[in-house]
């Protein structure tokens, strides 16, 4: 993903003959402390013959300059600076690639926000790690794609032991009307139902909620497969079912059966 999207937010490498950056001689070899010094200097100076935005990006990229908060707000254009929308959203995707690059997630997320990125931002927040920030920031983003990465990557987290999580899981498909992936979920749950608890109501409800979510999906390019999930559906609650009054009859707890159970539905 950002490998796509960095091709449009390159620059190409401006013509410096005769650019002179004062206290910096040709052909001398910087420390970053001072390059970066040199580079906050510059941004504040005010004059044409002083870096402008996308030349001190590069020279950033270049010189591996560390991404402070001061050097990140430094690099943000104004829109009195550059009036031109989409140069000023090219601009914020470069240092927030470059903060992307020295692992400053956070810092990246906020200026892809800031550029109207928002499947970037999520992106880089998912690589932080962050579970909050990445709650918070789906549920102010307004953005399909970015509901589905949200819920996708809680997936990836103990939900199974946070009610809370679980919800915002159900809640970011819901919003992104993403009911396979909906459906899928509730199937995930209905399967560890069973694997780990050997629990057949649970697994029932689950199943359940999965066929009246999948029976909302009008994604033409998903038709084929949510009929196949939702027949597949209704045969493990036939299955489930059948067990369970074969448990009621007998007086059996369903962990006795627990193999034959998982067979049978396979």
């Amino acid at each position: 993903m950002f490998s796509q999207y960095v091709g449009s937010c390159v620059f190409p490498r401006p013509n410096v003959s005769g650019f002179h950056v004062p206290g910096w001689r040709r052909g001398q070899r910087m420390g970053f402390c001072n390059l970066q010094k040199l580079v906050q200097n510059t941004l504040g100076q005010k004059t044409e013959k002083f870096l402008q935005l996308p030349e001190a990006i590069r020279l950033c990229d270049e010189r591996n300059v560390r991404m402070t908060e001061k050097l990140t707000n430094l690099l943000t254009p104004t829109k009195e600076s550059y009036p031109d929308l989409p140069t000023r959203k090219r601009i914020l995707c470069s240092v927030g690639e470059l903060c992307v690059a020295q692992g400053a997630y956070q810092a990246a997320a906020k200026k892809f926000a800031q550029a109207g990125a928002m499947v970037e931002a999520i992106s880089a927040l998912i690589r932080s790690s962050d579970t909050s920030r990445i709650m918070a920031f789906a549920s102010i983003a307004r953005n399909k794609e970015v509901y589905i990465m949200a819920a996708n990557y809680l997936q990836t987290t103990n939900w199974r032991e946070d009610v809370e999580l679980c919800k915002s899981i159900e809640n970011f498909y819901n919003k992104a009307q993403a009911y396979d992936h909906l459906s899928g979920f509730y199937m995930s749950c209905a399967q560890m139902e069973l694997d780990e608890v050997g629990a057949l109501p649970q697994a029932i409800h689950a199943l359940e909620e999965a066929e009246k979510v999948a029976a909302k999906s009008k994604e033409p390019a998903t038709l084929i497969n949510v009929r196949a999930f939702q027949s597949e559906c209704t045969r493990m609650l036939k299955i489930l079912r059948y067990r369970s009054r074969e448990y009621s009859r007998k007086g059996e707890t369903p962990l006795s059966d627990h193999s034959k159970l998982i067979q049978l539905m396979h």
